[in-house]
């Protein structure tokens, strides 16, 4: 979009991280990036919990591994509970741990693939009340044995599409996102993540650089929570 305002206007308390990206109209260079945050305060007289933080130890892990996910939430005056649920490498979506004043539990024997670890905080008060949809929300992501490969022509010709294709392993249901660099240093996209091919049309003779991104599809569409790989080919 061209617009550089944006309207946000949440229901829930905490603070919200916000990302901009901002790139020139001709795809000249790879989009730069700010970051800051919006805080929003509790409505008064209506016991919520705010910033929460959702944490595991690293983002990217090997097969077998243990890690402990830990959650924090202010609740002033109050006593936060929390309630865990994970998106696993079987494609499914299980909570692990109801509403309760403990704040970690662990997974074990991790297997190939991606996990989104969701938490949701009441306070004490609302757990009572059964006030479900008031509940804080938010995530963190693990890769288990995670990796990404191209695979594309070594020449192509002006004109005619080059067909780019990209194959992820440990990651579950992997969405992708290809960027080409042009010999004149231009960067186009693909557009958001999708479909695991890619059709480029080179409109020069030199050398081109492909970059693909794959991440799970819960995950943010940033290189944080992506794996990536690179490869060239040339256009006579």
């Amino acid at each position: 979009r061209t617009s550089s305002t944006y309207d946000l206007n949440e229901a829930v308390p905490g603070t919200y991280t916000v990302i901009v990206y901002a790139k020139s109209a001709t795809g000249s260079a790879l989009p730069m990036q700010a970051t800051n945050s919006v805080n929003y305060v509790a409505e008064a007289g209506k016991p919520m919990v705010s910033n929460l933080v959702v944490t595991s130890p690293a983002i990217a892990e090997t097969v077998g591994a243990n890690v402990t996910i830990s959650a924090t939430a202010s609740d002033s005056g109050g006593t936060p509970e929390y309630q865990f649920w994970v998106h696993g490498p079987n494609n499914k979506w299980e909570m692990v741990q109801n509403y309760s004043p403990v704040s970690t539990f662990s997974l074990s024997n991790l297997q190939s693939g991606s996990y989104v670890i969701a938490a949701y905080a009441l306070d004490l008060q609302q757990v009572k009340n059964g006030d479900w949809a008031e509940a804080y929300y938010n995530n963190t992501f693990i890769n288990v044995n995670s990796s990404v490969s191209l695979s594309e022509p070594p020449s192509g010709t002006m004109g005619a599409p080059i067909n780019i294709t990209a194959s992820a392993v440990g990651l579950t249901n992997p969405v992708y996102q290809f960027w080409i660099e042009n010999p004149q240093g231009q960067w186009e996209s693909s557009g958001g993540y999708g479909n695991p091919a890619y059709a480029y049309v080179p409109e020069a003779s030199g050398s081109y650089t492909i970059i693909v991104y794959a991440k799970d599809p819960y995950a943010p569409a940033t290189a944080q929570y992506a794996i990536s790989a690179a490869a060239t080919f040339t256009v006579p």
